[in-house]
């Protein structure tokens, strides 16, 4: 990131105890390090470790053993934990951060041994981030946010949400009820989750259910094709979605690693039991996707006029509202005539290979 006077905007103040703190206590809980553990690695009494988040905030006299320990451990867990773990840091720390799955560990060492050598020098810890003029557009697209369902994958008849409750023995008709309902904002998208996840736990849905719900999902012709061209010229791609993100990865299979960032609704299940325990629910879908997209804009320090959209329905309709350019690829559910919201559309597409084209 690159600061110039007059653009700073401070957002939180730590001291570097505080930080490493508030990183140590965060990736131990996650990753399961138990105190002995790190008293062994660091060479250090079991009390000497627990003051590390204690009142008095201290921090091992050699960082080392320590940043080695948790970046072994970090790099042990799933994708999806790992981006849960980072997600939680970045919110107690209130900043940003994009990092690639296999990068988290390095950065979370790095984080923790910034913390060490500002602790010796005695400096403020502050967290910072820009606040930029508009950013002119360059005239080419530098990355892609695609939808999912519909867009990636072959169109069919029901959505993916709507298979699950089918294959769950429920009638859809009650899946697109309480579609309805939130569209007439009767209740937030959290308590619709929260609402489906009761009617999932009532028949006992278990991880097994997404995996072999994800075998029937097919990628559009040409999918894997396409990303590998976009990566070839070096455009960024993200997913933005409100499908399931499990099962969005299990169907792109190797090419999810095209990706930069994957958002959509995330199933957590009991860790004994392997049964649902909740749901979380996006904060970018519908309205939210234009968020999104503004964001990546300022992940990326790009205009977003530099940003394609690839989406196909009616929770895609928000996104233009980002600056974004927009392409609507067989349309369910949206007006494409619409050139307000779309600025491009392919009716019938039948090869993912077709929007390259408007990828300049």
């Amino acid at each position: 990131m690159r600061l110039t006077s007059g653009s700073i905007h401070q957002l939180k103040i730590f001291s570097w105890r505080d930080a490493f703190s508030q990183v140590y206590r965060t990736v131990r809980t996650h990753c399961h390090i138990q105190d002995d553990e790190i008293a062994s690695t660091v060479g250090v009494s079991i009390d000497a470790v627990r003051q590390y988040t204690g009142a008095r905030k201290s921090i091992p006299a050699n960082i080392e053993p320590l940043c080695e320990l948790f970046e072994k451990k970090v790099n042990a867990l799933d994708s999806m934990s790992k981006r849960e773990l980072l997600k939680d840091i970045c919110s107690l720390l209130q900043i940003d951060c994009n990092i690639n799955d296999a990068d988290i560990g390095q950065y979370l060492s790095a984080q923790l041994n910034k913390c060490f050598s500002n602790t010796k020098n005695k400096s403020p810890f502050t967290f910072i981030e820009e606040t930029q003029e508009p950013i002119p557009s360059s005239g080419h697209i530098q990355a892609v946010v695609f939808d999912f369902d519909g867009t990636l994958t072959k169109t069919k008849s029901h959505t993916t949400w709507e298979s699950l409750w089918k294959t769950l023995g429920y009638d859809i008709e009650e899946c697109r009820a309480l579609h309805k309902r939130f569209d007439k904002q009767e209740f937030s998208h959290q308590t619709w989750c929260d609402i489906t996840a009761e009617k999932f736990k009532e028949k006992g849905l278990t991880r097994n259910h997404l995996v072999q719900l994800a075998k029937e999902i097919k990628l559009i012709s040409g999918c894997a094709k396409t990303l590998q061209e976009l990566r070839i010229r070096n455009i960024h791609m993200f997913i933005v979605s409100g499908s399931i993100k499990s099962i969005i990865q299990d169907v792109l299979g190797s090419v999810y690693y095209c990706f930069d960032d994957i958002q959509a609704n995330e199933f957590r299940f009991d860790i004994e039991t392997h049964l649902l325990d909740r749901i979380i629910g996006t904060e970018y879908d519908f309205e939210g996707k234009a968020k999104y997209v503004s964001d990546v804009a300022k992940r990326l320090h790009l205009s977003t006029a530099d940003i394609l959209f690839v989406g196909n329905s009616n929770n895609d309709v928000h996104v233009y509202k980002s600056g974004a350019k927009t392409l609507c690829i067989n349309p369910v559910i949206t007006d494409y005539h619409d050139d307000v919201v779309w600025n491009e559309c392919i009716v019938e597409c039948t090869n993912l290979l077709e929007i390259l084209p408007f990828i300049t």
